[in-house]
């Protein structure tokens, strides 16, 4: 859903805001291995699950511990995700009225 939103912008011409919006999901950063490949501990899961995007269960073996610092982070993601949901979400909602009112 994340990406949508810039490509609509783009197909209608406002790349200005479709930079805006890039650079909020983005933050201005590099993904680094260690958001993908991660430590031994998998946090990131629970960060999914506070943010409200899914629930993914519990962590299982042999990703059972988790690191406070990695879980703090991952929270601090989580809560800048739901601003970032809140601050967008009259903008998906208003394509996707336009969307249907064109059916």
């Amino acid at each position: 859903m994340a990406a949508a939103v810039p490509a609509r912008l783009t197909d209608a011409g406002d790349y200005a805001t479709a930079q805006q919006v890039i650079l909020d999901i983005t933050g201005g950063r590099v993904v680094s291995a260690e958001d993908v490949a991660g430590p031994q501990d998998n946090a990131r899961k629970l960060g999914y699950t506070h943010a409200g995007y899914c629930d993914l269960g519990p962590n299982r073996s042999p990703y059972k511990v988790v690191k406070p610092e990695s879980l703090q982070r991952h929270i601090t993601r989580a809560e800048r995700w739901k601003t970032l949901c809140e601050k967008y979400r009259p903008l998906v909602e208003a394509k996707a009225t336009a969307a249907v009112a064109t059916r």
